[in-house]
């Protein structure tokens, strides 16, 4: 089931993210609308955000989906607000909940911004120069240890902005209010061969990978 919905999203053309206008099929306007309309017709149901489905519980239904209260069969879009990932859980069956990241660019590569590459993801990437969609999971792009440099870097940046502030707190002579605010940007480098997502050596391997999660 899981897979079917897969395989209809590998098939979608370039829709942007949120509420820009996109002129594709079925006057759905954004990506995210796009993704909702292949779960809902290939039968998972959309329901409201439940009590319990907050952030601090995040990672802990991912790890262990018997706890989770989504039904079966049905996701939550946008479940920890527009600015927090993932853009979708879905429950998949008693054991399996699924993040799901919605990516979209104008470029043959998307930009992570401070959500960063979670491996533990499905991400579907819409891009406007190849009108096309790929999906992969955060750990066939970026190792563990790599992943676990960009934490630790972030966790120590976290450390002195904190000083800093508190600095600018001691300093702040003119009652302003001053601050400084950190933001991580994950970004690619390279030619072709690194960043374009749909003429990479590994495309089709990183989609089948995601395809095998669901014989």
């Amino acid at each position: 089931m899981f897979r079917k919905v897969l395989q209809d999203i590998m098939k979608m053309p370039y829709y942007k993210n949120y509420a820009a206008e996109s002129g594709a099929v079925h006057n759905i306007s954004n990506h995210e609308g796009a993704i909702e309309d292949v779960l809902k017709r290939n039968g998972f149901s959309e329901i409201e955000k439940t009590k319990d489905c907050l952030k601090k519980n995040k990672e802990l239904w991912i790890k262990q989906p018997d706890i989770c209260s989504i039904p079966i069969n049905s996701f939550i879009s946008q479940p920890f607000g527009t600015h927090e990932n993932p853009d979708f859980l879905v429950r998949v069956g008693q054991h399996r909940l699924i993040p799901i990241e919605a990516k979209s660019s104008e470029d043959f590569k998307p930009l992570y911004n401070s959500g960063g590459i979670k491996p533990n993801y499905i991400y579907v990437f819409s891009s406007k120069k190849a009108n096309s969609t790929t999906i992969y999971k955060g750990s066939d792009i970026i190792s563990f240890e790599a992943y676990k440099v960009i934490e630790d870097l972030i966790r120590e940046q976290k450390k002195l902005e904190f000083a800093a502030n508190e600095k600018l707190k001691e300093l702040d002579v003119y009652h302003r209010g001053i601050s400084y605010y950190t933001r991580p940007m994950i970004g690619q480098s390279g030619d072709k061969t690194f960043t374009n997502y749909f003429t990479h050596e590994h495309r089709e391997k990183c989609e089948q990978n995601v395809l095998d999660l669901f014989q």
